[in-house]
């Protein structure tokens, strides 16, 4: 058995390498709030390309960005449905439940892949997650309007990925 996580939204152009050299792979795949992703690029891109290009109009880079993200999200699905033989191979993991409760998530893919969790282990899981910053919800989550988008047709660029997989999304002004 080979284990695969699926964190970057990156990876969804590799899946069929990916399972053409690991058939048996079980995939991993965190589903993350569309636009907390959107915000995250915005800003890696805005650093990147101040170091190697011209500053980009925010509204231009936000449009430019959701469009990436749109088209990432789209590919998982027609993906996942053009091989419904391989949703077996599939554990998928709510972004925002591993940060409300990463043990009780890290447990159900344990049982999942039909392996025991050890006290030990279990212990040493719960110091990191209590330790790691990036666990703990953060107070503010941009809205599309934040981002310079506009909310109504943005809204619908990602709803049928948020339905699909379970997330629970900010998308008003």
């Amino acid at each position: 058995m080979t284990l695969a996580h699926l964190k970057s939204p990156d990876h969804v152009y590799g899946l069929d390498e990916l399972l053409t050299v690991f058939p048996d792979a079980l995939i991993i795949q965190t589903h993350h709030n569309p636009v907390d992703v959107l915000r995250s690029q915005i800003q890696l891109t805005k650093v990147l390309g101040g170091l190697f290009a011209r500053p980009e109009k925010p509204d231009q880079l936000a449009k430019r960005e959701a469009l990436k993200i749109e088209e990432i999200v789209n590919r998982i699905a027609r993906f996942r449905d053009a091989r419904p033989e391989l949703a077996g191979q599939f554990i998928d993991v709510n972004y925002r439940e591993l940060v409300s409760d990463p043990l009780a998530v890290v447990r159900r893919i344990y049982q999942k892949l039909d392996m025991r969790m050890t006290e030990v282990a279990t212990e040493r899981m719960q110091r990191v997650a209590l330790s790691r910053s990036r666990y703990r919800r953060s107070k503010h989550s941009p809205t599309l309007a934040d981002l310079k988008l506009d909310a109504p047709a943005d809204t619908r660029r990602f709803e049928s990925y948020c339905s699909r997989f379970g997330i629970e999304w900010q998308h008003s002004e």
